[in-house]
Parts: structure tokens; sequence; C-alpha cells
């Protein structure tokens, strides 16, 4: 795969790749998008983070998420978190 070729996905979850020489004239309908993905993102927070700045990061980040529909798909229960906490010896 590169930037000669395209990848297509059938409805069998098979990939084929063609060369894009024989596709610049073509007609190509999407049927199905991709699906969902999920991203994750870790962090350490030190073990001695008050709960409520925890409670309060949890709440900026599905602002953020909720914020940017066009990027997102916020669902009420979607944020999960999973706080680990770190203690760092001096």
């Amino acid at each position: 795969m590169n930037i000669l070729t395209t990848v297509f996905l059938k409805a069998d979850n098979l990939k084929i790749v063609y060369p894009n020489i024989l596709l610049w004239q073509k007609a190509i309908h999407n049927y199905k998008r991709s699906p969902d993905m999920g991203d994750e993102i870790q962090c350490c927070v030190h073990i001695t983070t008050p709960p409520e700045k925890i409670a309060a990061m949890k709440q900026r980040i599905s602002s953020y998420i909720d914020s940017k529909p066009e990027y997102w798909y916020p669902k009420a229960d979607s944020h999960e978190y999973l706080i680990i906490l770190c203690s760092h010896e001096s």
C-alpha cells in the first residue's frame, strides 16, 4: 500500500488493492463508511491530587468532547475514564 494505490474493503472484509492509474477515470461509490473508532489517551495523576481536581479534569474533557460533534460522537455515557495515580519518590 502506498500513494500509487487505493485499498478497498469489500462487504466480507476482504481488502483489494488497485493501482490508482486504473481508477482515475472510474466512478467509485462508497456504500459503507468506516466503523466507529475509539481513542485512548494515557496520563498519570499524582497520588496527592485531590478528588475534586480529578472530577474537574473529567468534566473539562467531557465538555470538550461534547463541544466538538464534528470530530467526536458524544453520548451521555460514552466517556470512560481510568485514573492512574502515580507516586514519585524524590
